[in-house]
């Protein structure tokens, strides 16, 4: 198999990697949110 990102520009590979990267940081923004929220409605019914 060839890597595809050494055949494509180097500009496409770094914004596709920082699109990748915003996506993985909302990713674990929104996880980290859903973890809280969780904690606080169990600290509630406690």
């Amino acid at each position: 198999m060839l890597d595809l990102s050494l055949s494509l520009p180097k500009q496409t590979v770094q914004k596709k990697r920082k699109w990748w990267l915003t996506l993985k940081n909302f990713e674990l923004m929104f996880s980290f949110k859903q973890i809280v929220e969780d904690s606080r409605s169990q600290t509630f019914a406690g």
